[in-house]
């Protein structure tokens, strides 16, 4: 008779990373089947609930207490969606799939973001989701190789921060792409700037994707001298060696 604990079953689960915020371009559920589409999309619902919620605060303490109730629940869910467009492709499309949410924000900022927040607000949330398409182009490469054996506790431990990191700056950028899809109603100063150090958690993010990249590539790249950088990964870089802080 066989048998298998839990252990067992969490080896036979695909790896995963977390699917970045919860709005899409209207072609992505076409890359899955009619009924998990469908799921994806009562799912997003309520996470653009969840948000809906965050963008009526009228201060922003009152903002980070409201985001303190919902962000657990945003987070799984945020969760499922990976799961269900793993569950129906495979990790390559997953990672395409990111790719393409993320470039759809870029160019909803690019369009009404300066008109509603300011050519500088604007460029500061685009560094921030070019610094998530980074990290996840790191993600492609560490889901292509196994993690050396000794290093699978502490890479168990960056992963999970890695997605609470991804998970916190993407409840942020869905406030700031719920407000942009909206009528641009102008949102409290003090509101907007919780909003964007939230968005910066994407540097964190991006830290703990390099962790994870060199815990298994270190070996082919000894040196900072035998990989090729350009200007933003030598300060993403530098940055990712700071202390940082992940709120889950």
């Amino acid at each position: 008779m066989s048998t298998c604990n839990l252990i067992d079953i969490e080896k036979l689960e695909r790896p995963s990373a977390p699917f970045i915020c919860s709005s899409a371009p209207d072609d992505f559920k076409k890359r899955l089947t009619l009924s998990r589409g469908e799921l994806v999309e009562k799912i997003t619902q309520e996470l653009d609930g969840r948000v809906t919620q965050l963008l009526v605060c009228p201060t922003a303490k009152i903002f980070v207490q409201e985001r303190a109730k919902v962000f657990g629940e945003y987070f799984i869910l945020l969760k499922a969606v990976s799961k269900i467009v793993l569950a129906d492709t495979d990790t390559m499309v997953h990672q395409a799939l990111v790719q393409g949410s993320i470039a759809h924000y870029e160019q909803r900022v690019r369009t009404r973001g300066p008109e509603v927040f300011g050519t500088d607000v604007a460029e500061e949330i685009l560094f921030s989701l070019a610094t998530l398409s980074r990290a996840y182009r790191l993600v492609g490469q560490i889901l292509s190789k196994e993690c050396p054996e000794v290093e699978l506790a502490e890479d168990a431990k960056n992963a999970k921060l890695f997605a609470a990191s991804v998970a916190w700056s993407g409840i942020h950028i869905d406030c700031i792409f719920s407000t942009l899809s909206g009528e641009g109603k102008a949102l409290p100063i003090d509101v907007l700037q919780e909003i964007l150090a939230g968005c910066r958690l994407a540097v964190t993010a991006y830290a703990h994707a390099r962790l994870g990249f060199n815990s298994r590539y270190q070996a082919e790249f000894a040196s900072q001298e035998q990989t090729q950088w350009d200007a933003e990964g030598r300060y993403l870089a530098a940055v990712s060696t700071e202390d940082v802080t992940v709120a889950e």
